[in-house]
């Protein structure tokens, strides 16, 4: 997730411009996501924030190959690339609040501290490789399509993987157990 974040940071103006976008458009579309990381915490924080953290987590982890698959399909259209902008942002500002909230709910307050520093270097590795992994795949390939569906496909498989991980035993319980009690 934290691949593709970064990937689309550096590449998106050139991403859009070369679907026929403008600059000054492709600027604008790009201004938009910052806004709406902002308008998807609002609407965690009003709609979602009695649910448990993992469930709105595969939410917003999902959220992210559907935003990147309709960058996908749109050509030029900026109000297209405004729901985009919308997806987009609304599933990387929840993100932050998940990142933050769902160790504490797996491995409690006491082990807030190692958890995040054991899982902040695999993403910090995977920030500094997206933007040159996204640069190989837009060398070798013949268009901007397909680095854009190349991130639909990581996006999808984080997702996948962060949906069956809360399945997996963690203490007492399971999460999956826990979902369905806060469902």
């Amino acid at each position: 997730n934290a691949l593709v974040f970064s990937a689309m940071s550096v590449h998106l103006i050139s991403l859009l411009q070369g679907k026929g976008m403008t600059l000054a458009q492709a600027a604008w579309i790009g201004a938009l996501i910052g806004p709406m990381q902002v308008l998807g915490r609002v609407m965690e924080y009003v709609f979602l924030s009695r649910m448990h953290p993992a469930r709105v987590g595969m939410l917003a982890m999902w959220l992210l190959p559907a935003a990147l698959a309709l960058l996908a399909l749109l050509g030029p259209q900026t109000a297209g690339l405004a729901v985009f902008a919308l997806l987009y942002g609304a599933s990387n500002g929840v993100m932050t609040i998940v990142r933050g909230a769902i160790p504490a709910e797996l491995y409690g307050r006491e082990h807030y501290g190692a958890v995040n520093g054991a899982m902040a270097t695999p993403v910090l590795l995977a920030k500094a490789a997206g933007p040159i992994a996204a640069s190989l795949v837009l060398a070798m390939s013949a268009g901007v399509g397909s680095i854009v569906w190349v991130l639909v496909g990581v996006a999808a498989v984080s997702a996948a993987f962060f949906t069956l991980t809360l399945r997996v035993r963690t203490g007492p319980g399971t999460v999956h157990a826990a979902l369905r009690r806060n469902a």
